[in-house]
């Protein structure tokens, strides 16, 4: 959410498209905060070009040993690239494919549970001012 403000009107908010920040979920993944289990971050690494195509219209993708990490700019296409996913978990513009991974039950619910938790809640995409 962005605080717009002009002298004349006041201020106002506005949500940006989640395609106004271009590596709104690198910050996700890269959070001190909430760091994500280890696995992720030694092997995390950005999967943009690569990945996101016509074939697969996104905005933003990454690459783990733990999971690939999909953000697109609608949430009806991600949920459309989910469900043709054998294992994803999604949460509006994010999808987390899992496919072809033996993940432990404990890794699983870290990684997913890491980057949803930090995805913003107010129904608002991702903004240029971090989460």
């Amino acid at each position: 959410m962005v605080l717009l403000c002009a002298s004349l009107t006041g201020c106002y908010t506005s949500y940006l498209p989640p395609s106004a920040d271009e590596f709104a979920l690198e910050r996700t993944l890269t959070n001190p905060e909430m760091p994500l289990p280890e696995g992720a971050v030694s092997s995390l690494r950005l999967a943009t070009a690569e990945l996101c195509s016509a074939a697969i219209p996104c905005a933003e993708a990454w690459v783990s040993d733990l999971g690939t990490f999909i953000r697109f700019d609608s949430i009806d296409v991600a949920t459309g690239f989910a469900s043709g996913v054998d294992d994803a978990e999604q949460d509006r513009y994010v999808v987390i494919d899992l496919s072809g991974l033996e993940l432990s039950e404990d890794d699983r619910r870290d990684v997913v549970g890491t980057v949803f938790a930090q995805l913003p809640q107010d129904g608002g995409p991702f903004s240029l001012f971090g989460m």
